[in-house]
Parts: structure tokens; C-alpha cells; sequence
């Protein structure tokens, strides 16, 4: 578990947050994911992702091991949008909080790095 937030709070109207991340591991085996976070508060370890749980923001989670969640195609990339008091659906890999997602092959064990772009506009 580790993280990198921004000391300074994003405070602008429209922006656009692009990162570049390679994922590898051992056989099968690739961990269960990672995650980018736009929340209220910042730096709080915890068990989602390396986050806390009952967060207020968004959560992006790039889900690389399937433990429970029939028909869906792993690694799944999902957004969710977090009121602070609901907890992510661990057992299920976060299928009650979806807000959107998708399959995301190829982002274990490539030759070349992944991108992920997230876009916003007021």
C-alpha cells in the first residue's frame, strides 16, 4: 500500500488528470489494484484501494483481481461516487456503488504502459 496526494486542494473549474502506470507481478498474480482519488480529505490510509472507507469524493479503482462478481470481465476499471457514509461493496467488488465501468484487458503484465485520462468540464 502507497499513495501520492497533491498538498495543494484542486480548486479548478475544468482540468484533466493523466497518469501512466505499468503493472506487474508473478504468474496470476498482479495484487487487487490501485486506485486515483479526487476526495474531501486526503492521506487517509485504509482498506479500499489503499483509502479509506465512507470517503466524499470519487474514486477510480483499477480492479486487477476478481474475488466475486459473476459475468464481469477482469481487470475492470469502475468509478465511484462516494457520500461519505456509504461503504464500497468489497465482497463484490464494488458492484452496489458503481457509478460507471468497464473491462480493462491488457493492463496486467503488458510491454508497454497503461494511460488513464480522466477529463472534466463544469
Amino acid at each position: 500500500m502507497g499513495y501520492i496526494w497533491s498538498r495543494v486542494p484542486l480548486t479548478a473549474t475544468n482540468w484533466e488528470i493523466e497518469v501512466e502506470f505499468h503493472i506487474q507481478g508473478t504468474g496470476n498474480l498482479h495484487g487487487d489494484g490501485m486506485a486515483m482519488w479526487l476526495t474531501k480529505d486526503r492521506a487517509q490510509p485504509g482498506p479500499v484501494f489503499g483509502s479509506t472507507d465512507r470517503f466524499e469524493g470519487l474514486g477510480i479503482f483499477f480492479d486487477t483481481y476478481k474475488n466475486n462478481r459473476p459475468g464481469t470481465v477482469f481487470p475492470y476499471v469502475m468509478a465511484m461516487y462516494g457520500d461519505g457514509k456509504t461503504a464500497y461493496d468489497k465482497n463484490n467488488d464494488g458492484k452496489a456503488n458503481e457509478f460507471a465501468g468497464c473491462s480493462a484487458r491488457g493492463i496486467r503484465g503488458g510491454n508497454v504502459p497503461t494511460k488513464a485520462r480522466l477529463t472534466y468540464f463544469q
